[in-house]
Parts: C-alpha cells; sequence; structure tokens
C-alpha cells in the first residue's frame, strides 16, 4: 500500500507549480488573445473600436497594459476618433517611460518568468511602439488642426530613436546578468523522503556537491552549451534566415517618422535652424529610399526655402497599406545538462509578414500640360498706302485703314502721327505645331513700309486641359522597422528562453526523481503532472502591436486649378473623388487594411 503522505509530499510542489504556470499563461499567445484585429481585418471599425477599448480597460493594470494602449489608440485612429485616439496613446506612453526610467531589472519578476515564460514578464514597449506612438499623435494634432501640439511629439520621436540603442543595450546585459547569476540544482531523493531544491547562486556556487545523488547545473555553463550546440544552430539559423534580407535601415530608425519631421519643418519653419532639421531629415530619408523621386523634390523644395523661395501649392498623399508583420511561435529543441534529458523542446517567437495588401496608389489630377519649343510660323503679305489710307491683306482677315482709324479682322492695329502698326492675327495650334498670320506694316508720311514674314521658334506655353497620373512610392517598411527591431531583441529573447528551459527541466526532473523513489504510481503521476505543466508554460512571447500598417507611401504633384483628385480604390476601375481642402501645403492620408477593404481617407493641411 502506497504511502500517502509521502505522496502529498512529493506532489504538493507540482500542483503548485502547474497551478501558477496555468492561470498565468491560460495556455493561450497574444495571437490567439487578439479578436481585435480580427475585426480589423474586415474594416469593421465599430466592432474593433468596441473590443480593443474592453481589452484596454480589462488588462489596464497588468502586465499586458501598454500593448493594448497601443492597440486601442490605432483603431481610434483609424475610425476618425482622435482625441480619444491620443488619450490611449497617453496612457501607454506613461507606462512606457515609467518602464525606460527603471535602470535595473525586477528581479522577482524575471525569477517567475523563469519558472513560466517570457509572456508572463510586463510589456515594456519596443522601441518603435514608442516612436509609432508618438508619430500618430502628431499626425491626431494635425488633423485637429492643432500644428502647435503636434512639433513636441516629433521631438519626442525622435529623442526616442536616439536613446532606443542604449536601451537595448542594458536589456541585453540585464538578460545576459540574470542567466548567468542562476544555478539550478537538482537533488536525488533518499529512503526517508523526497526533496526539490530549486535556488540562485553567483557563478562561483558551481562546484559539485558532494552529497549523493545531487546535480548542480549552472545556467551560465548550460546557456553556452545550447548556443554552441549544432544542432540548436541549424535551427536558429533555418528559423531566422529571413532576417537578413531586412531594408538596411538604421538601428530603430524608423524613415517615416524622419520624413514626416522634414515635411512638417519645412512647412511649418519658425527660424532657419528649423529649415535646418527639416534638409537633414529630408536627407536622410533620400538615403533610406534612394529610389524615391518625390523625396528628392522635397529635398530640391527645402532648398529653395532655404534661398528665400516661396513653397508652391503642392498636394501629398501619405498612403498606409497593408498590416504588420504578427508574431507566431515554433518549437525548438534545446540541450541540457540532466541525465537521461539530452533534449528540451521550448518555444521560441517568430515573425510572420501579412499579406493581403495593396502594393501601390494611383492618384489622378487634371492639370495643365506645358509644350515647348513649338514653331511659330507667320504668314508674309503685302501693304499698299496712299494718301494715309492702307489696306492690309492678310491670310486670316483684311484690315483697312481710314481717318487713321484701324480695325482689324481677327487682330488688334493702332494708330499714332499717321504710324500704322498692325498686329498678327489668330493662333490656331494643331499636332503641336502653330501658325499665325498677318504682318506689320508701318506707313510714315505716304511712304509705305512693309515688313517681311517672320518666323519663330520659342517657348510656347499651349493651356490643354488634361489628366495626369502619379503612383505613390514607398518610403518606409514597417515589415524592415519591425524586423530589424525583432533581430535586436533576439539575443535577449535566445538567452531568457534557454535559461528558462533548463530551469523548468531541471525541476521537473528533480519531481519526477523523488516521485520515482516512491514507487511507481507516484512517478506516473508525476510525469503527467509535469508534461501538463511544460505543456501549459512553454509559450513564447508572442505580444506584438498588430494594428501597425505594413508600408508607408507617398507621392506628391503640384495642386491642380480645380483642386479635384481621384484616387484608384481596390476594386477594378474604382475610382475615389477627393476634393482638396484650402491651403498651400495639403495632405491627402489615405488607409488600406487589406487589398479588398474600402479606403479610409481623410486630409488636412501643414501650411
Amino acid at each position: 500500500m502506497y504511502n500517502v503522505t509521502a505522496l502529498k509530499t512529493c506532489i504538493q510542489p507540482l500542483l503548485l507549480a502547474v497551478v501558477a504556470g496555468v492561470l498565468a499563461t491560460g495556455c493561450k499567445t497574444y495571437e490567439q488573445q487578439n479578436h481585435v484585429i480580427q475585426y480589423w481585418h474586415q474594416g469593421n471599425m465599430t466592432n474593433a473600436v468596441v473590443e480593443a477599448t474592453k481589452m484596454a480597460d480589462k488588462n489596464a493594470n497588468n502586465k499586458d497594459a501598454i500593448i493594448w494602449r497601443l492597440e486601442q489608440g490605432a483603431v481610434l485612429r483609424g475610425a476618425g476618433k482622435y482625441d480619444e485616439s491620443n488619450k490611449a496613446f497617453d496612457q501607454a506612453q506613461e507606462k512606457i517611460d515609467q518602464y525606460a526610467q527603471k535602470a535595473k531589472v525586477r528581479v522577482g519578476q524575471e525569477a517567475g518568468a523563469m519558472m513560466s515564460n517570457q509572456a508572463n514578464l510586463d510589456y515594456e514597449g519596443r522601441a518603435y511602439d514608442g516612436i509609432m506612438l508618438n508619430t500618430y499623435k502628431v499626425l491626431n494634432y494635425l488633423q485637429l488642426g492643432d500644428p502647435d501640439k503636434a512639433r513636441p511629439e516629433l521631438v519626442r520621436a525622435y529623442q526616442r530613436q536616439q536613446d532606443a540603442v542604449e536601451i537595448n543595450k542594458k536589456r541585453i546585459e540585464a538578460a545576459q546578468a540574470q542567466a548567468t547569476n542562476t544555478t539550478t540544482t537538482t537533488t536525488d531523493t533518499t529512503a526517508s523522503g523526497s526533496q526539490f531544491k530549486k535556488r540562485a547562486h553567483s557563478p562561483a556556487n558551481t562546484d559539485a556537491t558532494a552529497n549523493a545523488g545531487v546535480t548542480t547545473t549552472n545556467n551560465s555553463a548550460a546557456v553556452d552549451k545550447a548556443q554552441q550546440d549544432p544542432k540548436f544552430q541549424a535551427q536558429i539559423q533555418g528559423i531566422y534566415a529571413g532576417l537578413g534580407n531586412l531594408k538596411p535601415y538604421a538601428n530603430y530608425v524608423n524613415p517615416f517618422t524622419v520624413y514626416l519631421d522634414g515635411l512638417f519643418f519645412m512647412a511649418n519653419a519658425a527660424d532657419a535652424s528649423d529649415l535646418e532639421r527639416a534638409h537633414k531629415s529630408l536627407e536622410r530619408v533620400v538615403g533610406f529610399a534612394p529610389d524615391n523621386n518625390y523625396v528628392k523634390q522635397d529635398l530640391a523644395a527645402v532648398d529653395g526655402v532655404m534661398q528665400g523661395k516661396p513653397l508652391t501649392p503642392t498636394t501629398y498623399v501619405i498612403f498606409e497599406t497593408g498590416c504588420a508583420p504578427i508574431r507566431d511561435q515554433i518549437r525548438i529543441d534545446i540541450p541540457v545538462l540532466l541525465p537521461r534529458v539530452p533534449y528540451v523542446g521550448a518555444a521560441f517567437p517568430t515573425l510572420k509578414p501579412q499579406g493581403n495588401y495593396l502594393p501601390s496608389l494611383t492618384v489622378t489630377a487634371n492639370s495643365l500640360i506645358v509644350t515647348t519649343n513649338d514653331t511659330v510660323t507667320t504668314a508674309s503679305s503685302t501693304t499698299t498706302t496712299t494718301n494715309d489710307a492702307a489696306t492690309a491683306m492678310a491670310t486670316t482677315g483684311t484690315s483697312t485703314t481710314t481717318n487713321d482709324t484701324v480695325t482689324t479682322t481677327g487682330g488688334t492695329s493702332t494708330v499714332t502721327n499717321d504710324t500704322v502698326t498692325t498686329v498678327s492675327s489668330t493662333t490656331t495650334t494643331t499636332n503641336d505645331t502653330t501658325v499665325t498670320s498677318g504682318s506689320m506694316t508701318t506707313t510714315t508720311n505716304g511712304a509705305t513700309v512693309t515688313a517681311s514674314s517672320t518666323t519663330t521658334t520659342a517657348d510656347v506655353t499651349t493651356a490643354t486641359a488634361s489628366s495626369t497620373t502619379a503612383t505613390t512610392s514607398p518610403i518606409a517598411s514597417m515589415d524592415s522597422v519591425i524586423g530589424l527591431d525583432f533581430k535586436n531583441e533576439m539575443p535577449i529573447v535566445i538567452t531568457k528562453t534557454i535559461a528558462s528551459t533548463i530551469v523548468k527541466a531541471a525541476a521537473a526532473y528533480a519531481i519526477n526523481q523523488a516521485a520515482h523513489q516512491q514507487g511507481a504510481i507516484y512517478e506516473i503521476i508525476a510525469m503527467i503532472g509535469t508534461g501538463i505543466y511544460q505543456a501549459a508554460v512553454n509559450i513564447a512571447d508572442t505580444r506584438t502591436w498588430t494594428t501597425l500598417p505594413k508600408e508607408f507611401q507617398v507621392c506628391r504633384f503640384p495642386t491642380p486649378p480645380d483642386r479635384k483628385i481621384e484616387l484608384g480604390g481596390p476594386g477594378p476601375g474604382q475610382k475615389i473623388p477627393v476634393t482638396i481642402g484650402d491651403g498651400t501645403i495639403n495632405i491627402v492620408y489615405v488607409k488600406s487594411i487589406t487589398a479588398t477593404n474600402q479606403l479610409l481617407v481623410t486630409q488636412f493641411k501643414l501650411k
């Protein structure tokens, strides 16, 4: 008969661990919990707002507060609720800033994550989260007609990009220190009962324990062993190979934020330093998007303003298309330093770029076509003057002068002191060739002077109503912005995941060994329990801001005289008419969530 007391002693720590792990994670990834993105993809703004607000309020004071406020802010912005969007972003920003000010690692929370998973840590906001948060606040304030509040948000966005490198460096150092200072000790049981010990040690406490049946594993050595394992390295390199194909942006730089900075300070320059800032920002964007000719035109425009030239009426179409990558998870085997357990599976996050998006947007506008280097031909004619009466025969009309009064069919003549000047009469344009009929005749004291015909080749402006089409050009890939941040974060993720996996494996091994000493039924129960526990906590941190776009694109053109344009809709041949508001520098902002959703079109003016 089994010893009930021994059974309770063996299983109790296991049950506590299982319950804690299951309650903490709920066995669901962020993707599985996120119903906001489903409504977002459907273009159902009403339900997306309701769901995002519900989740943001529900998680307002827990580890997921920031991520849900970010989702809420983006959805409210998409619904045109700019004030409410800014309030959500303000709440996220307050928490992000609080975490950024904490220099030391929260040891208790990190230790708890060692026994569960990284999704149980507070979501502190990634570098691109804070940058995009401030960028969206800039756009919100501009669409509310408040550029004075937009200006400091651009300054904050710039500062976040500068600070991100140092912040990430500290996070990597903290993660490495946490892994180095953790030692797991598993103690086999003696005949008198079961024991389980897990304690944190410094690297000095790595000596093999003299007691029989005790195995001491230092996490620093175990993490190093795992990272150097050929099988593990092959899996990691295969899964994350795509990160090497990202656009080569500088670390933590968002080119769209930099571009918006350039446009804003060009159009709203208070002094020469603002213009210099605009020039520097646009110059940087040319480096990020060398094939985008629109940005080169902007750089030329700000150069002109710096030389005293005014900005000409210009309309920009900013196109926000698609959805940002989501995070999924994949199992990778990790080598561990435990008897009879060569490898243990661990969940690592992966990035999944999203398809189903409009690759570009066409914009059609009426404009004036300028024709240059046309040929103008003036036909010759003969004029005879007698007693101050002149009759001029032209190709296209007749001029008769009587009593110093001139009437010219198709033209105008003036008479002063018996001097008659006849100007060319009719102009027609055919196939870019302009033919002008008529001549110039001067009469003085009854003498007749007839000018020969004149042919002139010159620049001629022909006013022609025509349709002009522009296509947006990429300025920033959020796939690359997020991917580069993910790539920089991977050393932290790998280190923490390996360390956590080894701790959990050692704990499960110790419990199973203790149960084994009590008998077969104890061992079976322990193995089932540890299996449930491992499955419950073997979850990667898949939290990410899913309502961000895939790409930002832009085009620019002189504002058409009738201030009307048409946007190419998602359907074949579909056109969306837009009347541009008043202003010298106008922004038409277009958002497309999927290739089939209706476009969300708004506008504001920069100047």
